[in-house]
């Protein structure tokens, strides 16, 4: 049997009959596979077990991987940093408090504070 491609629903068989064959659809929603292929989108949740397959081979061709890595903000970036910030000076003003370096420990502090203002607001 001779298949034009894919998503065809019309095949010639050995003796060059024009014949009708069945499309994968899915029992649920009744969304086709060559709607799949159309839209890169599925009609329910049954869809991706169904088409599971198809969609799994779309994906790698895409994005090539099967798991999205998404973007972080620089926002969010930032304020990680920040809070990686604010732990050293943390720790930096704890030792100098235990070493009696008050003066330092202040500023320090200070220091934090101002980054916590800039977290929160």
């Amino acid at each position: 049997m001779f298949d034009f491609n894919a998503n065809t629903k019309f095949v010639f068989d050995d003796n060059d009959n024009f014949n009708y064959v069945q499309e994968r659809t899915c029992p649920r929603c009744k969304t086709t596979l060559s709607e799949f292929y159309r839209t890169n989108s599925v009609g329910c949740a049954n869809c991706y077990k169904f088409f599971e397959e198809e969609i799994r081979t779309v994906l790698l061709k895409q994005q090539g991987a099967m798991n999205h890595v998404g973007k972080v903000s620089t926002k969010h970036i930032s304020k990680v940093k920040i809070k990686e910030q604010i732990e050293q000076l943390e720790q930096e003003k704890n030792e100098a408090a235990k070493d009696e370096d008050f003066m330092r420990a202040e500023i320090l502090k200070n220091k934090i504070e101002k980054l916590r203002g800039e977290l929160n607001g």
